[in-house]
């Protein structure tokens, strides 16, 4: 935490910054660029550059820092280094007010209210002679606040007009004035810390080595719970991928039947009552009632249990596959969030973030995205696709599916795509504001989707596309209608699908 001075210390700090400063004319008003933190800015500090002749005549340029930051408030002066205006900082109205009023002033004079954590500025009006404009930083920790106020001449104990308050953010209309306190109820034994206050320069210092703490604490702190965030999908993942593993390992031992059905075609085995084939098995000689769609014949029937099996052996590589991956990814996060940094070990920060940021998916979206409407991630938990241009593409399997992803996930401009003509599954493709889908990724999408629909062994197949907001539900039916529509005509390729499956999220 930054060092919070208490009334003594205060004034004389004042003391010590009063002779340096009385005199100079004021350059700009800025929100000073802290790169260590990661908005790269204080909300709620400023500084004034100040540059001129002092009151003891020499030549003289720094920086006047103040803070009103809630528990930290402070005021320091710099001498020693150039500060950059911060270009992520938003300038709020309390910044233009105060370099509308101060920017060419000169510091008349600087004090510290007695017993009070106030300081106040003194500047020599721009525009009338017999005003004067102060900046009155109240640096009680419960709460600070900077305030600029006018006064005459003449009038000196009735209070101050204030035009503008930091805690207002915008100039104040009303006739709100200031009454300096008296510090009447303060305590008058108060320990002094010498090191803190020996010169502006120690304090200043001081107050640097606080922030780039805080700065460190506060980064580590982000790519902490960006890890946490990660490891939470990758169990749930994990745990959803071995229950996928498990299914399949459950479902039955289609190559056998169909082998057995194949061994048995001269036989022509009838279907029973409860459509079930009897067949032999030759190897251990015993007869086998084998469940049959009593739609196909019995070529038929083999051909789909050798594609069931064929089917089911995919599944069972990509959730393999899946496993392992994710299992990985999760050892190596689970070690990088149990190591112990160094306080200011900067590099070894660095490091972290840069494994917390390269293991963040790609429909994951950072702070400034979420801020856009537009942009907000996906809350779809269904089977997720990362194509080869990083957008992530969603996959309905059901019909259930694909009208809960089309029609509650999907946003107008995402890309819808579906196999022309037969029913199938609903892909989506996300696409970022302002952006387009590159081709690779419109042929990514189509694959899956014939892939989806059961069409591997279909050949070329023709996919149709439009945006999301051409896709209406028809009434009291599951179908869709759609208009606008483009179409690709794509031949499922197998390393293309072997690299979408390898990135699949769920």
């Amino acid at each position: 935490m930054v060092p919070v001075l208490n009334y003594k210390e205060l004034a004389l700090l004042i003391e010590k910054i009063s002779p340096e400063i009385q005199g100079l004319f004021i350059e700009r008003v800025i929100v000073p660029e802290r790169p260590e933190f990661p908005q790269s800015f204080l909300k709620g500090e400023w500084a004034i550059r100040l540059s001129g002749r002092n009151r003891n005549n020499r030549q003289t340029q720094g920086h006047l820092v103040f803070s009103v930051r809630s528990g930290q408030p402070y005021l320091a002066w710099d001498q020693q280094r150039e500060l950059k205006t911060s270009s992520h900082a938003t300038r709020s109205a309390f910044d233009l007010v105060l370099l509308k009023h101060l920017k060419g002033s000169r510091v008349l004079e600087v004090n510290a209210l007695p017993k009070e954590r106030i300081v106040v500025f003194w500047f020599k009006h721009s525009h009338h002679s017999h005003l004067r404009v102060g900046l009155i930083l109240v640096l009680i920790p419960a709460h600070p606040e900077a305030l600029l106020v006018e006064k005459s001449d003449e009038d000196q104990d009735r209070g101050w007009l204030v035009i503008a308050s930091s805690r207002a953010a915008k100039n104040i209309e009303s006739d709100r004035t200031f009454v300096p306190p008296k510090g009447a109820s303060a305590p008058d034994h108060l320990p002094i810390r010498k090191e803190l206050i020996e010169s502006p320069s120690a304090y200043f210092n001081s107050i640097e080595s606080e922030l780039r703490t805080e700065a460190f604490t506060q980064r580590v702190e982000a790519a902490t719970r960006t890890i946490q965030r990660r490891l939470k999908l990758l169990r749930t993942r994990l745990k959803d991928s071995r229950i996928a593993l498990s299914e399949v390992n459950q479902e039955a031992n289609w190559k056998y039947w169909a082998d057995l059905l194949k061994a048995n075609l001269h036989h022509s085995p009838t279907l029973d009552i409860d459509f079930n084939r009897k067949v032999h098995d030759y190897q251990t000689d015993q007869d086998v009632l084998i469940p049959c769609d009593p739609k196909l014949s019995l070529v038929e029937q083999t051909e789909k249990f050798y594609q069931n099996f064929k089917r089911s052996q995919r599944k069972q590589e990509e959730s393999k596959l899946r496993i392992e991956e994710t299992q990985n990814e999760t050892d190596l996060l689970t070690k990088l969030l149990a190591q112990k940094l160094n306080l200011e070990d900067w590099a070894a920060l660095k490091k972290m973030e840069e494994s917390a940021k390269s293991l963040t998916p790609a429909f994951q979206k950072s702070k400034s995205d979420k801020k856009k409407k537009s942009d907000q991630k996906w809350t779809w938990t269904g089977k997720i696709f990362t194509s080869i241009d990083d957008l992530p593409i969603c996959v309905g399997r059901t019909s259930q599916e694909n009208l809960e992803l089309t029609f509650k996930h999907t946003r107008g401009n995402d890309i819808w795509m579906h196999v022309r003509g037969k029913p199938g599954a609903h892909v989506v493709i996300q696409i970022p504001h302002g952006k387009s889908a590159p081709l690779e990724t419109l042929l990514d999408g189509a694959t899956l989707a014939i892939y989806y629909s059961k069409g591997e062994n279909w050949g070329k197949t023709e996919i149709d596309y439009t945006f999301k907001k051409y896709v209406k539900r028809i009434k009291d039916s599951n179908e869709v209608s759609y208009t606008h529509n483009k179409s690709l005509i794509v031949q499922i390729d197998p390393e293309r699908l072997k690299r979408l499956q390898r990135k699949a999220c769920v």
